[in-house]
């Protein structure tokens, strides 16, 4: 609740506030990361001028934020790898990891972005998902 000031303070959303969205993820040592991306997205389906002519499609620049939860660990073998994906596992399925989820997709929306969880995926020692903005 500290932090519900600044939230409703700030018009645009950053990395830094999206990593707040996350503390009781990060307060269990789970390290957060949010980066901001771009990629191309193709609008509509191609067009043909003629049968000669190659497709011309058009293309928009989509802005998102990739957000990494994992943890530190200073070594790594076939067991502790075993205990990574089984932390990962617990997390995924704790009601803490559900409610830190609805709660910042509530946010999110406020700013007209919501959380992507067909992008969700494990890989190795993290958990990867993306953040979208509503297109219009």
């Amino acid at each position: 609740m500290k932090y519900l000031k600044y939230f409703e303070s700030s018009d645009e959303l950053t990395s830094e506030i999206i990593k707040d969205m996350f503390l009781d993820i990060s307060d269990m040592d789970w390290e957060v990361r949010v980066n901001k991306a771009q990629k191309l997205h193709q609008i509509g389906e191609p067009t043909f001028s003629s049968k000669y002519v190659i497709p011309h499609s058009e293309f928009e620049l989509l802005e998102y934020f990739q957000v990494k939860i994992r943890k530190d660990h200073s070594y790594s073998s076939r067991r502790w790898t075993l205990e990574q994906k089984r932390e990962i596992e617990n997390l995924l399925s704790s009601d803490v990891f559900k409610e830190v989820i609805e709660v910042a997709n509530d946010r999110l929306n406020d700013f007209g972005w919501y959380i992507d969880m067909d992008t969700l995926s494990t890989q190795f020692s993290k958990i990867l998902f993306n953040i979208y903005k509503y297109q219009k």
